[in-house]
């Protein structure tokens, strides 16, 4: 949408991110209120919704999506209709629950919230030079940038182009990928992954271009031509967030224990650490059951039910929640004779 884009010549060029009250909903333009258009509507909501949760964008190709999608109606938990700028649409508004299932019985990816933001150097070659593509120039490509990031839900931010930007990097820096010019310069923006693009259009309106992300475990490029803007802006949305779900999104499915984890939790000395505990593991939405087995002065145990396996577990942690890996984060817990798959600590912020 433009009024999205248009937050990009804010003060800080944070866009495309979602609400916690909007995560599991979607708004989806419909031609009336008929009962057609309104199933075909619920259809392309839940496949919204099921695409941001699970940060999988072939999910809907997948041969059982199609079944669960013709059954939308039925999975909606409240829907009205809206009168837009561009005419009448359907927010629909679906449980967490509900999506949680629906990716379990897909065996799909689930990647928590919130998501590390993706910050975006693009330098297009012209007959006067290469420049840095910004909303007032390029509000097309911009927008079809920040659309994107916001249907995988992935926050984006785009350089500001001030003074310090202009001084630290050229576009020239950005094309030649000189990382040793755009690590540094991207430091100000508080981000670990980036994603650099460089283009050319050709009279005809086609595109050449490529793409390279750079994370903090590995980097992958693309090389595009004979494309549409538009769609080279959509290849560069798609290399950065698969290389993240690759990374952060964890598998829903019943592998090992029958989903079942057993949990150890040092740090734990008293009421208030046990409340905060159990609040970021209530926290993702994911698991099912936290049942407590042992409290031993400071060691907590615990069953948790809805993950199966702890690496997804880790992965799930909130950053920000107390709960971190122990240095051997799996052991067998000598004290009570019985393994113990994932050992964590309990480090709340003071």
């Amino acid at each position: 949408m433009l009024a999205r884009a248009l937050s990009v010549i804010c003060c800080v060029l944070m866009v495309s991110t979602v609400s916690a009250d909007d995560w599991y909903s979607a708004v989806v333009p419909v031609p009336d209120r008929s009962p057609s258009s309104l199933d075909r509507a619920l259809a392309d909501a839940l496949e919204q919704v099921l695409v941001r949760v699970s940060g999988d964008a072939q999910l809907a190709e997948r041969p059982r999506t199609a079944e669960l999608l013709g059954n939308a109606r039925d999975r909606v938990s409240l829907y009205s209709y809206r009168e837009l700028e561009q005419g009448l649409a359907v927010r629909a508004q679906f449980d967490s629950s509900i999506i949680k299932s629906l990716l379990r019985e897909l065996r799909a990816s689930f990647w928590a919230t919130p998501r590390p933001t993706v910050l975006v150097w693009l330098v297009a070659d012209e007959s006067e030079g290469r420049r840095f593509v910004n909303f007032a120039d390029d509000p097309e490509l911009v927008t079809a940038l920040v659309d994107g990031f916001a249907d995988r839900g992935v926050p984006v931010r785009f350089p500001l182009l001030d003074l310090e930007d202009t001084a630290n990097l050229t576009p020239d820096g950005v094309w030649q990928k000189a990382m040793a010019d755009i690590i540094p310069a991207s430091e100000r923006y508080g981000v670990e992954h980036l994603l650099l693009g460089r283009f050319v259009q050709l009279s005809s309106g086609q595109a050449v271009g490529d793409w390279l992300y750079f994370g903090p475990a590995f980097q992958r490029g693309i090389e595009l031509s004979g494309v549409d803007v538009v769609s080279l802006m959509s290849a560069g949305v798609n290399l950065s967030v698969d290389a993240m779900v690759e990374q952060y999104a964890v598998r829903l499915d019943d592998e090992g224990l029958g989903g079942r984890l057993r949990v150890r939790v040092d740090g734990v000395s008293g009421y208030d650490d046990y409340r905060g505990v159990m609040a970021a593991l209530e926290s993702i939405i994911v698991i099912d059951n936290i049942s407590v087995t042992r409290i031993d002065q400071d060691q907590l145990g615990l069953i948790v039910a809805g993950v199966g396996s702890s690496d997804a577990l880790l992965r799930l942690l909130p950053d920000d929640g107390g709960l971190k890996p122990a240095s051997d984060s799996r052991l067998v817990d000598a004290s009570l004779n019985d393994a113990v798959d994932v050992r964590l600590v309990w480090m709340p912020k003071l």
